[in-house]
């Protein structure tokens, strides 16, 4: 896996279930690779922009990406986080957010910044994913 690609993973991973927690410590949290399956709606679909390039993942992907990086130990920090907009309707919200991560991959750091559009299901209390597109 693309160090670039390891870094941006997480933030695309960004809602995932949580329960009484707000949208934004769901988002914290879930940057720093606290998910599941659960968490993430069977339809879920997630796009990721680096420069010229774009990836695209289902939930199966993205769950083999999450044992992945948790095997090697990758250690994520949050630098910085802000929550740009929201807009709720029922049990659908849609989050734009900004984050600047470091990860810590073996002996490798890796710092990047992004900006995500997320499309979030609320259902008895738990946040789950359902679209998700991260520009780096």
């Amino acid at each position: 896996m693309k160090p670039a690609f390891a870094l941006i993973l997480p933030f695309l991973l960004s809602p995932f279930a949580a329960t009484a927690e707000s949208v934004e410590e769901f988002l914290r949290k879930s940057l720093k690779n606290n998910i599941n399956a659960e968490n993430i709606h069977p339809g879920a679909k997630y796009i990721v922009r680096m420069g010229e390039s774009e990836f695209s993942l289902n939930k199966d992907q993205v769950l083999a990406y999450i044992s992945e990086i948790k095997g090697a130990g990758t250690k994520s920090e949050i630098i910085e986080f802000k929550i740009i907009g929201t807009t709720e309707e029922k049990d659908i919200i849609s989050v734009v957010s900004r984050a600047k991560m470091q990860q810590t991959i073996g002996s490798a750091i890796i710092t990047g910044e992004a900006v995500s559009h997320s499309i979030i299901q609320r259902k008895n209390g738990t946040f789950s994913i359902i679209f998700n597109h991260s520009t780096q």
